[in-house]
C-alpha cells in the first residue's frame, strides 16, 4: 500500500539471493518507490499480510518453498488475491506453471533496469485499471 508518510507504492522484492535484493532495490528506489525485501517464501507471506504491498517482485527459486508456490498462495487468499506478483527468474517454466500460479506478469533474469522498470509500470498500471 502507499507510504501514508510518502505517497509512495510500495514494492516487495521476494528473492534468496541478497545481492538480487540490494539491486533490484536500487533500481526501484531511484524511480521513487518503497522498498521491502524478503529473503524466502514464508518471510514473503508474512510481509505481504503486514504491509500490503502495491506489488511483489518474486524469484522462482526459494529456499523453502517455490516462488510459484508463494504466488498460488497469495493469489488465493481473499485478503491478498488482489495484489500484482511479477515472477523475477532466471528458470523455465512453463505456461501452465505460470498460469496456474496467478502471476501478472514475469521478467527473465538478468535483466536491466529499463526493463525492470517498464515491467512495474505496467503491471502497476493495469492493477489500477482493475479497481
Amino acid at each position: 500500500m502507499k507510504s501514508p508518510e510518502t505517497g509512495q507504492k510500495t514494492v516487495l522484492i521476494v528473492d534468496d539471493d541478497e545481492l538480487n535484493r540490494k539491486l533490484f532495490g536500487l533500481m526501484l528506489s531511484a524511480r521513487g518507490y518503497r522498498v521491502l525485501h524478503a529473503g524466502d517464501g514464508y518471510r514473503g507471506l508474512d510481509l505481504v499480510r503486514e504491509e500490503h504491498p502495491d506489488l511483489v517482485i518474486m524469484d522462482l527459486g526459494l529456499p523453502d518453498m517455490s516462488g510459484l508456490e508463494v504466488t498460488h498462495r497469495l493469489k488465493t487468499d481473499k485478503d491478498t488475491g488482489g495484489i500484482p506478483v511479477i515472477i523475477a527468474t532466471a528458470y523455465m517454466f512453463s505456461d501452465d506453471q505460470l498460469s496456474a500460479s496467478g502471476c501478472d506478469g514475469f521478467i527473465m533474469k538478468p535483466f536491466t533496469a529499463p526493463e525492470l522498470i517498464k515491467m512495474v509500470e505496467t503491471v502497476l498500471t493495469r492493477a489500477s485499471a482493475r479497481m
